[in-house]
């Protein structure tokens, strides 16, 4: 019995492990074609992309059909109405909007954009401006997006002569770190809106009265320093000599000539201001350009 037995079962081992390695072998060569057949269909990914934009742009087609304009610019027009504490985080994550948007990170649907690290390099040399995804592309020029940018703007009009001054200084502490990387960036276009904006901010906030304590011009205008210290387009620094030559005609002088040639004396004249402001002048003239 020992001795017919014994082949029978070896036979039958046998046989288990052929049938064995043969489900193993074909599960295993269907796995691997599954996934070579994933790996190896570029598209996949670009179709997975498109499907999220255009998530995103059915949602933001859905938006503007369901939200007038108008409201939506209330939400801006009305961040004065915010407390100290809402206005300050209005503040910090409309920067962090606008600073995806120019960066190119589109936020849509499924995109891992608010776990990204927005570091100042990074978002200098990083942008839309140029397509050089193939040969045909580039030259091929995209405008970043600076909504939220021109939003930013926009709230820091509307709460500088709405807030305390000390409410509105810790405001315009995230507002001109936002303005200046954004002056840095490699992008000319965005670098000179974001220029001008501080000439436009510059000229309301100094027809405010300067306090003698808390010298609120020299930490507004401070923000101009770095800019012509560390701005590498030529074209950029020209533009922010110009706003400085003109807060300096608007500001300059105490006593101030109107229409008729009577001197009125303006309430936002320079005083501390005139650091930063001789700062900048003091770059310009050492820069070897």
């Amino acid at each position: 019995a020992t001795s017919t037995g014994s082949p029978t079962g070896a036979s039958a081992q046998v046989g288990a492990v052929a049938v064995s390695d043969d489900m193993s072998y074909s599960s295993g060569a269907s796995t691997a074609s599954f996934e070579s057949g994933y790996e190896s269909d570029e598209s996949f990914v670009e179709e997975s992309e498109m499907d999220k934009r255009a998530i995103d742009e059915s949602n933001a087609t859905s938006v503007h059909e369901a939200v007038p304009e108008t409201l939506i610019d209330a939400i801006y027009q009305r961040s004065t109405t915010l407390s100290v504490r809402s206005i300050e985080s209005f503040v910090f994550q409309l920067c962090r909007v606008s600073r995806m948007e120019i960066s190119g990170y589109g936020g849509h649907v499924g995109s891992n954009s608010n776990t990204v690290d927005l570091t100042a390099v990074h978002y200098r040399q990083q942008h839309t401006l140029l397509t050089n995804r193939n040969d045909d592309a580039q030259g091929h020029y995209n405008q970043p997006d600076i909504y939220s940018l021109q939003k930013l703007v926009e709230v820091a009009h509307y709460n500088m002569d709405s807030r305390p001054r000390l409410v509105f200084a810790d405001i315009w502490t995230t507002v001109s770190a936002h303005l200046t990387s954004t002056a840095l960036h490699s992008n000319f276009a965005v670098a000179t809106y974001a220029v001008d904006s501080f000439r436009q901010l510059s000229i309301q906030f100094l027809q405010r009265e300067e306090l003698e304590v808390y010298e609120f011009q020299r930490k507004f205008l401070k923000p101009l320093e770095a800019v012509m210290a560390r701005c590498e387009h030529t074209s950029v620094k020209e533009l922010l000599l110009k706003c400085v030559e003109q807060i300096i005609a608007l500001f300059g002088s105490d006593a101030r000539a109107d229409g008729d040639g009577a001197e009125e004396h303006g309430n936002g004249a320079l005083r501390s201001g005139w650091r930063p402001v001789l700062k900048v002048i003091g770059l310009a003239g050492r820069d070897g350009d």
